[in-house]
């Protein structure tokens, strides 16, 4: 007859021999058990042990004191470094990088983000489309890059002050200031990293600082295109809007409006737009055909780059007048992207003789802010 050797039941259950015995129990256990001081099997132990209400579940007590661990037939050997190492990395493959730091949200910063997604974004957007963009869409991304998140932030607190009291409204900049230098400093250290990952979210970055910029109202000292220091701070922020899309390019495709590339004479002739003619000849158009007879006597045909670069100009504006008031079927987004698009593409040439205050680029700068008067929808352009 073959004999049973007794054994626990994690061994029986991965096939290894159990060298686990029982003793013989004390007498004093003896006498209260009744048992006869043979050895007594591990499933003799696990009936005893376990209560009667949950005799269905096997386990083993630990409560003798002559339990010993059962030993496993193999030891596992130590990992190897190059082993530790391969785990670390498919590890940091599957978790996230962590941020620098996380965002702190207080009461205030809540409020300011449920008056963005209930009345900011409804007095900016202008279809379901760009409703779900920065409702939806850039919240998102803003939990991701955080600078987004803040520059809404500011973006809403700058809405608030400019619907409050004097007596609120400073409070509100305040907070709104917080929020744009924080996201300033945090993007400002990414540009010179752009990749595929991040130009996305810097170009938007981009495109809200500016808003944010317009929205706190007018400083003393900036003028949009120009201003008492070296160079107008808006200005400099839209065009570095432009700088962004020239290095992300290579990537993808982020900017619907071309910039000029030229800053010679024939280069700029040959890609001058094209003046759109209508029968009509509404006011606006003599007021320019006159800029036009102005900048003939002062920078005449052979007079070099100057003269092409107030062509150009001259032509985009009147391309943007058109826009504005020929088309009345455009919406007040792209009656918006037209206008601020030709301060966006202004030559450098053109934008120097703005900051030495030169006349003939004062006078054009004088009919776009006639343009920009038709935005007064959005209240950030108020002022």
């Amino acid at each position: 007859m073959k004999s049973f050797h007794p054994a626990c039941g994690q061994c029986t259950s991965h096939d290894i021999n159990c060298d686990f015995t029982v003793q013989q129990i004390a007498p004093s256990e003896t006498a209260s058990t009744g048992s006869t001081g043979t050895p007594v099997s591990c499933s003799t132990l696990v009936a005893r042990a376990a209560p009667s209400p949950y005799s269905s579940i096997t386990f083993i007590s630990s409560s003798k004191t002559d339990f010993k661990l059962p030993k496993r037939r193999y030891q596992r050997r130590p990992a190897t470094a190059r082993e530790t190492a391969n785990a670390d990395l498919a590890l940091a493959e599957v978790l996230p990088t962590p941020t620098n730091s996380q965002l702190q949200l207080n009461t205030t910063d809540l409020e300011l983000l449920h008056h963005y997604l209930s009345v900011t974004v409804i007095a900016l957007a202008d279809d379901d489309e760009g409703l779900h963009l920065l409702q939806v869409a850039l919240p998102q991304v803003g939990f991701r890059f955080q600078y987004i998140l803040h520059l809404l932030l500011a973006f809403a607190s700058y809405h608030m002050a400019r619907s409050s009291s004097m007596s609120a409204s400073h409070g509100r900049y305040l907070e709104g200031d917080c929020h744009y230098n924080t996201a300033l400093s945090q993007v400002s250290s990414l540009i010179a990293e752009l990749n595929e990952s991040t130009c996305q979210a810097v170009y938007g970055s981009s495109v809200l600082i500016c808003l944010c910029s317009l929205a706190k109202g007018p400083r003393d000292g900036e003028y949009l295109a120009f201003s008492d220091s070296d160079r107008a701070e808006w200005l400099t922020l839209l065009r570095g809007i432009r700088s962004i899309t020239e290095v992300s390019r290579d990537v993808f495709y982020i900017d619907p409006v071309s910039s000029p590339g030229s800053e010679t004479r024939e280069r700029l002739l040959q890609d001058e737009p094209q003046l759109r003619h209508e029968n009509t000849w509404p006011e606006w158009k003599g007021r320019l055909k006159e800029c036009e007879q102005l900048i003939e006597t002062e920078y005449t045909a052979g007079g070099g780059i100057q003269h092409a670069v107030y062509v150009h100009v001259l032509t985009c504006l009147t391309n943007a007048f058109h826009h504005v008031y020929g088309k009345i079927d455009n919406s007040r987004g792209e009656r918006c992207a037209k206008t601020f698009q030709w301060l966006y593409q202004l030559p450098d040439e053109f934008v120097f003789d703005l900051q030495q205050r030169k006349w003939p680029a004062l006078l054009l700068l004088s009919h776009f802010l006639v343009l920009l008067q038709q935005l007064n929808s959005y209240w950030f352009v108020k002022g």
